[in-house]
């Protein structure tokens, strides 16, 4: 993460994720920093908006900015655009891209502000404290479990997948900017990412999974990534192995994906895979898919598979 410089009008300010971070908490404006897969270049994108507009999700109209989701969340009906009102790219060789059409004046001030103060424990947004009592959440997962295994027994589910809230106290003043440059180090392969919005806490994040993409040349893609083990971080993916039960797994999701593909009446796609692909210090099988969505006549497939991908959308 390199610092950059820039003028806004007419005042020299030292840019760096850490001032523009203070500042943005400063006005309890969105943020989000992000990092693709692959990329040495790191994003940085603050909405003023209070709060963010939830809206319906649309990745097929040409709208910028990042977006954040609940997980259960039917219809998208809390799924939040932040909007890029102010977005800067810090690239690999130290210089900056900035778009600032919408930041307001007192970010500006709070920047200059921020920039002769010495940022080391950052401020970010508190989220909504669990209202779990001792042992009962240990109880409620186990209770979910022994239902699973009651559906399996009754191949009502083929595969399922349980987690739960791990509830770890922080020592001390954490500081958030490094431990987004540790999973930066530790996952070149995936999306990695920090959220902090007012009033509903902040989160980090890493992922190796592409859940419904176009390009500029209207191909749609997406992936099925399961299988999961670990995996000496030295060791060449070409000597990996594989057992029965992994691929299975993996085939599992693979047969999902086709099978939202032809309930759309789509039979001309492209498939590659599986490969086994590195995420840290794991590696999963993945199974690449897409499709010209001009020359199969469906312009609105990306809109169209995304719903029908997305787990808790319904």
């Amino acid at each position: 993460m390199k610092p950059g410089a820039f003028f806004a009008d007419g005042r020299s300010a030292h840019l760096s994720i850490r001032t523009l971070w203070a500042a943005a908490i400063e006005l309890e404006a969105a943020i989000a920093i992000w990092r693709l897969p692959h990329s040495s270049n790191f994003h940085l994108l603050i909405d003023f908006s209070t709060p963010c507009e939830a809206e319906p999700l649309d990745i097929q109209d040409g709208t910028a900015g990042f977006v954040v989701s609940p997980f259960i969340d039917p219809g998208s009906r809390q799924t939040l655009l932040l909007r890029p009102q102010f977005h800067i790219t810090f690239q690999q060789d130290g210089s900056n891209i900035i778009s600032a059409n919408e930041a307001p004046a007192a970010f500006w001030d709070a920047l200059g502000r921020c920039t002769n103060q010495p940022q080391t424990n950052l401020k970010t947004y508190p989220g909504k404290q669990p209202d779990v009592k001792p042992g009962t959440d240990k109880a409620h997962f186990l209770n979910v479990v022994n239902e699973a295994l009651k559906r399996i027994a009754h191949n009502e589910l083929e595969k399922v997948i349980i987690a739960r809230t791990l509830q770890v106290p922080l020592a001390g003043k954490s500081d958030l900017l490094g431990l987004l440059q540790h999973l930066d180090n530790q996952q070149p392969d995936a999306l990695v990412s920090l959220i902090a919005l007012p009033g509903l806490g902040s989160w980090m994040g890493a992922s190796p999974e592409l859940l419904a993409g176009i390009d500029r040349e209207g191909q749609f893609r997406t992936i099925s990534l399961a299988g999961t083990r670990a995996y000496p971080m030295d060791a060449p993916l070409s000597e990996a192995v594989w057992n029965q039960k992994e691929i299975e797994e993996q085939a599992m999701v693979s047969r999902f994906i086709v099978a939202q593909f032809k309930s759309l009446r789509l039979h001309k796609f492209w498939e590659s895979g599986p490969r086994s692909v590195r995420a840290g210090s794991v590696i999963h099988l993945k199974t690449e898919y897409h499709v010209d969505m001009q020359a199969v006549h469906q312009p609105a497939l990306g809109n169209a598979m995304l719903r029908l991908l997305h787990p808790t959308w319904d």
